[in-house]
């Protein structure tokens, strides 16, 4: 662990705009508009519904008379239907239609996973250049940043605070989160976990792709050792920072009332990454941006939870 004490040598107010606008500009780059914008209300109250029901206004129907001979009923089918992953059934009032899971199939899991995760990588050349900027302007005022941050005098009740909140952004907490959240949403949460995979994947190619010190190394900031796999050289991107962007982006997909909540929470784990001796905080804008890619592309992928007629 290594401490700054030397002055920073750029003004404050400079440090707090060049960051600000760099992460503006990723933001705007990685569609993350698209994931705050509250999309079109639906009959679940703005969420992607796994269940919901439809009651159109039907004029009243007539009793039909008493000596109405009654149909007989259908010759049953000599072989069995595909059961699709959707079925629509009439309740006791026709004026209701009920659509649900049915649970006939059990490759459309599988399906669902391989469109996930093996389709091809969808990344536009324009945001990851604005990235990219966004990136290299955070990259010039590392040093400056991590210091402001990390470096002075520590408070107990900070420290403990900070590895409350770091330790939320874990692969494990994140998909225990995800997990709890599909005990009331199944959808939710079956997103909200691929998230986190798919997340953590691509990070683990950048980290050994990049071979980024670490602060706690004294490297510096622009210590890149290209492709390895050495411990202390997977700093960027950071981890915990794409899974819990990961996770918000999907909650505040699904839940946009309290969108505002889910990525001040994302927000602060990734402070808490720099606080921590951990990551450089363009490591955590990195992650930002991975965390929201990840969830946009499952999200684009999965079909599970859509409905057919």
């Amino acid at each position: 662990m290594q401490v700054h004490d030397k002055p920073c040598c750029t003004p404050l107010g400079t440090r707090i705009a060049a960051a600000t606008v760099a992460i503006v500009a990723a933001v705007a780059a990685l569609g993350a508009p698209a994931a705050l914008a509250c999309p079109a209300t639906t009959s679940s109250g703005g969420m992607l519904a796994s269940s919901f029901e439809y009651a159109p206004q039907l004029p009243a129907l007539a009793p039909a008379p008493a000596s109405a001979a009654v149909p007989a009923p259908a010759p049953a089918a000599t072989t069995e239907p595909r059961i699709p992953p959707y079925v629509v059934a009439l309740n006791a009032d026709p004026r209701r239609i009920s659509v649900g899971i049915s649970v006939g199939s059990t490759n459309l899991l599988c399906d669902d996973l391989h469109r996930i995760y093996g389709g091809r990588l969808e990344i536009d050349p324009g945001k990851a250049c604005l990235v990219a900027l966004a990136g290299g302007a955070i990259l010039l005022v590392d040093q400056d940043l991590y210091d402001q941050i990390s470096s002075g005098p520590r408070d107990p009740w900070r420290d403990r605070l900070g590895d409350v909140i770091t330790g939320l952004g874990s692969g494990e907490a994140t998909l225990g989160i995800s997990g709890l959240v599909a005990l009331g949403d199944p959808e939710t949460g079956y997103l909200a976990a691929n998230a986190i995979i798919y997340s953590g994947l691509s990070c683990a190619v950048l980290k050994a792709a990049l071979g980024r010190a670490r602060p706690e190394l004294g490297e510096g900031p622009y210590a890149f050792s290209g492709p390895c796999i050495r411990d202390g050289y997977n700093s960027m991107p950071s981890g915990h920072t794409a899974a819990a962007f990961a996770l918000a982006t999907v909650l505040a997909r699904q839940y946009p009332r309290y969108r505002v909540f889910f990525y001040a929470g994302a927000t602060l784990v990734a402070i808490s990454r720099v606080y921590e001796y951990t990551h450089w905080p363009s490591d955590t804008l990195i992650g930002a941006a991975v965390g929201i890619w990840s969830a946009n592309q499952v999200m684009g992928r999965s079909r599970l939870f859509e409905i057919t007629w």
